[in-house]
């Protein structure tokens, strides 16, 4: 292979040799190392391969041997040099289209954002234009660790961003917080109390006194963690209580009933009519639009994007977005005993997940599914172990001795 490309680079020939004496030729070249190869014979004529420089050392062996040499093909890169020299339009639009793929190679031209749920692309897009980053900024003004320090700032319900920069493309990958816990929105002083019935499995402290232990039942709104610290002397003498935000994770398996009801009805969408519209965009720069609109009726406006993409890393300048136009009618349906059962199902299953994603482990369910008129029913029974707990506010009278004053007092 490397020595096909090396032929390729210092170009070659295909000569046919036709004379009295072409073994003659061939005798000669062997012993001058001018290297022949592909050799093969047409009737009379020899045809072989040689490389450009030995081509120009063989006509004093041809006349010795009484051969005419014809060059019959030629390939390689000085030909193709040769070639592009007399189409000066095409070398240079060739030299111009090279620079330009430099110059797009060093600009962002796609901003990719993964991740969001409470903000939306377009909110980021706008935030990150507002910042000075969009499309066809150079990559070299991007400093991916500042960007992220400003998301942060800016957004304070992202609790994990990071920004990355792939050849034309900038990748932005976030994870929004779980709603902010009850003790993040809190001040001051608080214990921490069961937030359902169940049992401990484990308690870790960081701030307040225990007030149960593992292997404990507690009701909902038991003190699990103390917010209100004795400080004791010699002799163990208690001197007074200091309240704190108790601090600590308590994993209680606790039993929660499920219901849910689902009407069998639903609306059913009907497509009547289909309208197509197109926006393109270069170097983000809007060069065509038509957006087709419907003023009659219900409709649904679908887009879809295309990015032209020359490798895996690297996009052109050039955004093509298609506007589909639904016009639908609507109808009120109902749902089989079976459709509604496996929505319910679906249903069911969204739920626990989005209990997995509050790092709540499902011991066992026991849900049942019923059909009832025109309601799906859903009940039953789902164990759960989590660090099921909420917060409350200490009570001065929980802390406050009697030979404590309040500081209005001497």
């Amino acid at each position: 292979m490397i020595e096909k490309l090396f032929r390729l680079a210092n170009g070659y020939v295909i000569v046919e040799l036709c004379g009295l004496y072409p073994e003659r030729f061939l005798n000669l070249c062997r012993n001058r190392n001018i290297m022949l190869l592909e050799i093969f014979y047409v009737d009379t004529c020899c045809f072989c391969k040689m490389s450009l420089k030995d081509y120009r050392q063989i006509r004093p062996i041809a006349k010795k041997a009484h051969c005419i040499p014809k060059v019959r093909k030629r390939n390689g890169l000085p030909f193709l040099v040769r070639k592009a020299a007399k189409r000066k339009g095409f070398l240079l639009g060739f030299v111009l289209s090279v620079f330009l793929a430099w110059q797009c190679s060093l600009r962002i031209w796609n901003i990719e954002i993964n991740g969001g749920f409470l903000h939306t692309k377009e909110q980021m897009l706008d935030y990150l234009e507002d910042s000075g980053i969009y499309a066809g900024i150079k990559s070299e003004e991007i400093d991916c660790f500042e960007l992220e320090k400003q998301m942060r700032l800016h957004f304070p319900d992202i609790g994990w961003v990071s920004a990355e920069i792939k050849g034309t493309n900038l990748y932005i990958n976030l994870n929004e917080s779980v709603m902010p816990k009850e003790a993040d929105l809190m001040e001051g002083e608080y214990h921490i109390v069961a937030a359902q019935d169940g049992v401990v499995e484990k308690i870790s402290v960081r701030a307040g006194v225990p007030k149960v232990k593992a292997g404990d039942t507690v009701k909902k709104g038991d003190i699990l963690i103390s917010g209100v610290v004795p400080i004791v002397g010699d002799n163990d003498l208690l001197i007074r209580k200091q309240p704190l935000a108790a601090q600590g994770e308590v994993i209680i398996q606790s039993s929660f009933s499920y219901s849910a009801d689902y009407s069998m009805y639903y609306t059913k969408k009907t497509v009547t009519e289909r309208k197509r519209g197109i926006l393109v965009m270069v170097f983000g720069k809007k060069l065509f639009s038509y957006i087709p609109s419907y003023s009659i009726g219900k409709y649904d406006i679908m887009t879809v994007d295309m990015e032209p993409v020359m490798f895996e890393e690297f996009s052109f300048p050039v955004r093509v977005r298609n506007y589909y136009l639904l016009a639908f009618e609507e109808s009120r349906e109902r749902y089989t005993k079976e459709e509604a059962v496996q929505l319910a199902k679906e249903k069911l299953a969204a739920f626990l997940k989005d209990w997995e994603q509050q790092k709540v482990e499902i011991l066992s369910q026991d849900v049942s599914f019923e059909v009832q008129q025109n309601v799906c029913q859903a009940r039953g029974t789902i164990t759960a172990r989590g660090n099921f707990i909420s917060y409350e506010k200490i009570a001065e009278e929980e802390w406050r001795t009697e030979n404590e004053h309040s500081g209005d007092n001497p």
